[in-house]
């Protein structure tokens, strides 16, 4: 089955032997560039929890704020073009998701912020495989919608979607 444009998009699953292939079959693919920093304001209780360990997965919303920041617009462009042609394991390749290495979170008074390098950048829907993916990366914090999403009978196509972004280690902080 097809899945919808935002829902395709996410790192995890990826090998290095499915992007040698990929890249073989789809040679004019763009390369996505990272984005080196992201600076993202951030309540002081989640900055905390993200250095006691608590918080390992940072989310925000899948908005244009955030499409405008994260998304390749030449990838995102190739997908589109393609997308009929692709299958929904080539397509986690053709990502247009610009992964994110390092995070500046701060507030806005100004008075702590905390960097933080980023393993993983992707899309986080409310289906079973996201959700495992999420517990992979150490967070349960959508477990309890993903469960009422479930018992309403939702379908998976009108559920929101997600950036995420999974934190690897903390770089700097002043908190």
């Amino acid at each position: 089955m097809r899945r919808r444009f935002p829902a395709l998009f996410s790192y995890g699953g990826a090998s290095d032997e499915g992007l040698a292939e990929f890249r073989r079959k789809y040679p004019d693919c763009p390369i996505v560039q990272p984005l080196d920093c992201l600076s993202l304001p951030l309540k002081r209780e989640f900055a905390e929890d993200i250095v006691s360990g608590r918080k390992t997965v940072e989310y925000r919303e899948f908005k244009s704020h955030y499409h405008k920041r994260l998304l390749d617009k030449e990838a995102l462009k190739w997908v589109n073009e393609h997308n009929a042609m692709l299958t929904d394991d080539e397509i986690m390749y053709a990502n247009p998701i610009r992964p994110v290495r390092r995070i500046h979170f701060y507030d806005y008074n100004g008075t702590w912020s905390l960097d933080v390098s980023i393993k993983e950048t992707g899309t986080f829907s409310f289906k079973a495989s996201d959700i495992r993916h999420q517990h992979e990366l150490g967070s349960h914090d959508y477990d309890e919608d993903y469960e009422e999403f479930q018992a309403r009978g939702v379908p998976e196509s009108q559920r929101p979607i997600l950036y995420y972004f999974a934190i690897d280690r903390i770089i700097s902080s002043n908190l």
